[in-house]
């Protein structure tokens, strides 16, 4: 079934009733079984597919009605039949049983279209002296959390014919049918005030003393909350008022153009259009589609709020010229948010006034998708539409309403679209005003806060996301701590796409166009640097808001569940650190993850900025074994998450000496040598000449290139070079006193050598030269002992060194 949006050129149509032609006589009116059903079983499941539509009867005797393209997927009901009609309060009579109806595979918000459900009411119940009025039914719904019935806004429609009540409903849950109409026991005459294009009917009582909530607030008490202009001596000060109230309305209503030209053709080319004061539960107004009146509530509660109300209701009476009862239905987030901002334009509210009118009811406002069949959320819906006029600088709401297409979400894309701006384009950036920016009207209700803590470091929200439609999280955090906060984002998610908007700060946000996601690439999280407690040593940053917004006008697909995770990464604490191994505590178990997925990849380990370990450390690792850890080492220890983020930041290599002691410098090789006066020879002789620094000599460093150590005769000196790929020992000179038997003291033994790379053979600190790669690069002054062979003693002197014999070296300790 597929139902159109209709223009009516019959004008007439609806001036068709006479005051009393909305009232019926219950005696002999039933037509059809009019009774409920007497204690059906429970109703076997049924199913409809949003997309298609289609309609479904349960045992219990409720039907239940989707048009084509509702929303996506299956939904499966069931339903029974409690208790019975007939229970009488203050209010009225129960004239349904209880029906109990529920779906599975639905949540409430996403259908955009409403259900549409038939309950069987018995009028029979009805005193049979009562005049019944047709528009006295209300539909109610029990409160689930409170245990009350409560009446609900649904276009309650009663027909005579079958004895059943059709009413429309974005949820479903236990429902009865109950009957408000004028109390029999009252005694009232009917009155009619007539203005220019309008006829409003009223009662009054016909002995003194008489009230009832079906007659209009008395002078004596309206005089001081009306309009302060009353000039008809007869009619009720609040029927005058309703009266003007509706004429200024109208004059602006009949004002108004769109693309197409003029958007309204006045209702009352032959007749003047009826308008009923009566008592309306729960509600100020409503307007019967497609007969064409109006119902205005008998007792509001002031001149503001009385003409807001007519001028909402005359809007609706006026869209009857574009939409049938159920293109209405379909379309119920346009038709009540445009009559709320055209009624807030027809009488004249200044911004402050709007904003407390739109946001009366705005509890699923945002939450839910824009087009989507939610009281909660059209109202409000208004000032998304008063903004995207403004924005684009046309007349929106006309020209979506001469579209006069089935969907007037449809419409609304097509005839908001700018250049490159898109509908979703212009939804994402109200919505960041809205809740981020310095836009006035402000969805609180969208806001998710969440503290992290050391304790509780990491946060998962699990949330429906459909299309138009937005959420926002704070994350702050108390912990004293220089973290880091990684922050699942719109990125993450490529299909269907999301997007997110991060700020850092206080809102509102000055540069909305520059998200932290500006800079993060697809697939990856935002993340935060030094987050933690303010004033904390490092934390440059302690508040985090993210929006998150589905921009899409239709879904790919209604239930698709995300999952944001909020986490901060805290330093590793490091618990042991000995000489070749660092052991240290984190507790990844507080972060969220799945099982097949852990937030923490594992670990890296630093020694004065070089990382040690070629792989992570396994994440349930908490210790590291190498030979570069020195207990008087920088020693670092960095967590890394899933997405390969690196906390703390690891330090820079530090410029330090490579060792603080030197222990000795030593020369192996071997020689030939000869006498000085004789010139006798001999070799080659293998010597092994060092120079052993006393234990209380000190090392000193220049900056971390040059040392030098000297004590006793004994003194080393060189200059480390970090600047290559292999950081290497030059101008290393050591000399000590010459040790043996001598007639006069000699030279002290001196070593020189440049180029000598760290022996990583070694178990210690050594730096090594040895045979071909020495060559070139040492210098050993050397004298042997004397030579007292030929019976007196005669000093030796070497004449050569064998150069692959050499090998020079320093040995040095970090202790």
């Amino acid at each position: 079934m597929i139902i159109q949006k209709s223009y009516v050129a019959n004008q007439t149509r609806a001036l068709l009733l006479a005051p009393m032609a909305l009232a019926l006589i219950i005696t002999g009116c039933g037509g059809g079984d009019s009774s409920p059903p007497a204690s059906p079983p429970v109703s076997p499941p049924l199913s409809i597919n949003l997309a298609a539509g289609g309609a479904v009867t349960l045992s219990s005797g409720a039907k239940l009605e989707l048009m084509p393209g509702a929303g996506q997927g299956e939904i499966i009901f069931t339903g029974e039949t409690k208790g019975a009609a007939g229970a009488v309060d203050a209010d009225g009579i129960v004239i349904s049983s209880e029906y109990e109806i529920n779906a599975q595979g639905f949540a409430p918000g996403h259908v955009v279209a409403p259900f549409i459900v038939t309950l069987p009411v018995d009028v029979r119940l009805l005193p049979q002296t009562s005049i019944l009025d047709k528009n006295g039914f209300v539909a109610q719904t029990r409160n689930e959390s409170t245990g009350q019935w409560q009446s609900v806004k649904g276009f309650v429609d009663y027909d005579v014919a079958t004895g059943k009540v059709r009413f429309q409903t974005g949820h479903l849950s236990s429902w009865r049918v109950k009957y408000i109409g004028p109390d029999a026991s009252t005694g009232a005459q009917q009155y009619t005030y007539y203005t220019d294009n309008f006829a409003i009917h009223y009662s009054l009582p016909m002995a003194f003393g008489q009230t009832s909530r079906h007659f209009p607030v008395a002078d004596t008490v309206w005089d001081g909350k009306g309009s302060g202009v009353w000039t008809d001596p007869v009619a009720p000060d609040y029927v005058e008022d309703l009266g003007r109230a509706l004429e200024q309305a109208l004059a602006y209503y009949l004002s108004l153009s769109g693309s197409g030209g003029k958007l309204f053709a006045s209702p009352a080319l032959l007749e003047h259009v009826n308008v009923y004061v009566t008592y309306i539960d729960k509600d100020s107004g409503d307007t019967s589609l497609p007969l064409g009146y109006i119902r205005i509530k008998a007792q509001l509660e002031n001149w503001s709020e009385l003409r807001t109300t007519a001028a909402h209701e005359l809007m609706h009476l006026l869209q009857d010229q574009y939409y049938t009862k159920v293109g209405a239905w379909m379309n119920l987030w346009f038709f009540e948010a445009s009559a709320n901002l055209m009624s807030a334009r027809a009488t004249g509210m200044s911004r402050d006034e709007q904003l407390v009118y739109y946001t009366k009811e705005m509890e699923n406002y945002l939450a839910v998708p824009l087009d989507a069949s939610a009281q909660g959320s059209n109202y409000a819906e208004a000032d998304f539409l008063n903004w995207l006029e403004t924005r684009i600088g046309k007349p929106i709401v006309a020209d979506v309403m001469q579209e006069d297409a089935t969907w007037d979400l449809t419409a609304l894309n097509k005839v908001s679209a700018l250049g490159t701006l898109t509908l979703g384009n212009l939804f994402s950036e109200y919505v960041l005003g809205a809740t981020v920016g310095a836009h006035d009207l402000k969805p609180g209700h969208l806001w998710r806060n969440k503290m992290l803590t050391s304790i509780e470091p990491g946060w998962r929200y699990e949330f429906e996301q459909w299309h138009l439609s937005a959420n926002a999280v704070e994350i702050r955090s108390n912990a004293e701590i220089d973290g880091m906060l990684v922050a699942t984002s719109g990125h993450n998610y490529l299909k269907p796409i999301l997007q997110s908007y991060s700020y850092l700060g206080s809102i509102p946000h000055a540069d909305l166009a520059n998200p932290l996601e500006k800079t993060t690439a697809p697939g990856q999280p935002v993340v935060v640097k030094h987050f933690g407690k303010a004033g904390t040593p490092g934390v440059t940053s302690s508040i985090f808001h993210q929006v998150i917004i589905n921009p899409q006008v239709s879904d790919d697909t209604v239930w698709n569940r995300y999952t944001f995770d909020y986490y901060l990464l805290l330093p590793p604490r490091i618990q042991q650190l000995t000489n070749g191994k660092v052991t240290w505590s984190y507790d990844g178990s507080k972060l969220p993850s799945s099982v097949n997925n852990p937030a923490i990849a594992g670990f890296n380990v630093y020694a004065d900025g070089i990382k040690l370990n070629s792989a992570l450390v396994s994440a349930p690792l908490r210790d590291f074994s190498d030979a570069k850890i020195w207990v008087n080492s920088s020693i670092q220890v960095t967590v890394v998450d899933r997405y390969g983020n690196e906390w703390p930041e690891p330090q820079p290599p530090v410029a330090k000496p490579p060792f603080t002691a030197v222990t000795e410098i030593c020369a192996s090789f071997s020689y030939y040598w000869e006498t000085v006066l004789s010139h006798s020879g001999g070799g080659p002789t293998s010597t092994v000449q060092c120079v052993t620094l006393p234990a209380s000599a000190t090392t000193n460093w220049s900056g971390n290139a040059f040392f030098v150590s000297s004590t006793g005769g004994y003194s080393t000196s060189g200059d480390y070079s970090a600047s290559s790929s292999t950081p290497l020992l030059n101008n290393v000179i050591a000399s000590r006193p010459l040790t043996g038997d001598y007639r006069s003291t000699p030279p002290p033994l001196n070593i020189r050598f440049s180029g000598a790379p760290q022996d990583d053979a070694s178990s210690g600190i050594r730096y090594k030269l040895k045979g071909g790669a020495a060559e070139g690069h040492y210098t050993i002054s050397y004298q042997p002992e004397d030579d007292t062979s030929g019976g007196f003693r005669e000093a030796r002197r070497v004449t050569t060194i064998v150069p692959n014999s050499v090998t020079v070296w320093l040995d040095a300790s970090n202790f």
